[in-house]
């Protein structure tokens, strides 16, 4: 089995038991050779075991969105915003040193936070009213950076009273702010 085999069966191991692999803990053990004879000694057959230990590190994904959400909700208004995405899986390690207890890394990473919308809420608060109601109440949020109120037919001028008429589409932001 190659080098590269051999981490990614490692990494495969730690996703099965929820974790998430840390690549830049990969590391490759010396090699320890034993034979089953003494050099010297006469035989008619002589075995050769090489071992190697190979070994990674992974931490328990829900404990890193956890971290890192902590650290994102420090810098930003959870009244008004949501973390959308933690940006673990893009995010880039950095091996500090050995730890007490393991070792000690750096996660340099890009979040995706947006508005916070209750989605079930807003189609509540919009039933009944005009298009322009409906923009005003959206646009409130500064995280909001477009609103687009489609009724159908042309002629209708309210959101139906139903609630089961109305969508609600909250789309990701293409661009992301620091």
């Amino acid at each position: 089995m190659s080098a590269p085999d051999i981490q990614k069966s490692l990494t495969d191991q730690l996703k099965g038991q929820g974790f998430y692999p840390i690549d830049v803990t990969y590391s490759v053990g010396q090699p320890t050779v034993t034979t089953s004879n003494k050099a010297g000694e006469q035989a008619s057959s002589v075995t050769v075991t090489e071992a190697i230990n190979y070994v990674i590190y992974g931490a328990k994904e829900s404990d890193l969105k956890t971290l890192v959400g902590n650290a994102i909700k420090a810098q930003i208004d959870t009244t008004k915003q949501n973390i959308l995405t933690e940006g673990i899986t893009q995010g880039a390690f950095k091996l500090m040193g050995p730890a007490e207890n393991g070792l000690s890394l750096n996660l340099q990473t890009v979040a995706e936070v947006g508005p916070s919308l209750d989605v079930a809420d807003l189609t509540k608060q919009f039933a009944g009213k005009k298009a322009g109601d409906i923009k005003a109440v959206l646009a409130s949020n500064p995280d909001v950076t477009g609103v687009d109120v489609k009724l159908s037919p042309f002629w209708v001028s309210k959101a139906p009273k139903d609630l089961k008429k109305i969508t609600v589409t909250v789309a990701k932001p293409t661009k992301t702010a620091q």
